[in-house]
């Protein structure tokens, strides 16, 4: 009986922890979101390369780092079409550096 309290006062603090997530979360243009997203995954990608050894993994990496580079300049694109600027954001420029 000990055991389902517990998961209870877990899903319910769980539940309330969500919840507070949501309603601190400010608002940003969902393109800005995309644009962060894609970011993490290119650096995601990027540290795969210190430990992968196989060269059809390696080729599968360079593809889809290239693929991700090429989401990133869409939304790029779109972002100025549509005024939408970010300090934060990086540019394609610095994110083909470390290619």
């Amino acid at each position: 009986m000990q055991g389902i309290l517990n998961l209870q006062e877990f899903f319910s603090a769980k539940k309330a922890k969500t919840e507070f997530s949501k309603a601190a979360k400010p608002d940003i243009d969902p393109i800005i979101f995309e644009i962060s997203q894609v970011i993490k995954q290119i650096n995601c990608v990027r540290s795969r390369f210190d430990y992968i050894t196989d060269h059809d993994m390696i080729d599968s990496c360079i593809y889809e780092e290239q693929a991700l580079i090429s989401r990133y300049s869409h939304l790029i694109s779109l972002a100025r079409k549509q005024g939408i600027t970010c300090g934060h954001a990086q540019n394609l420029l610095s994110l083909n550096k470390g290619a």
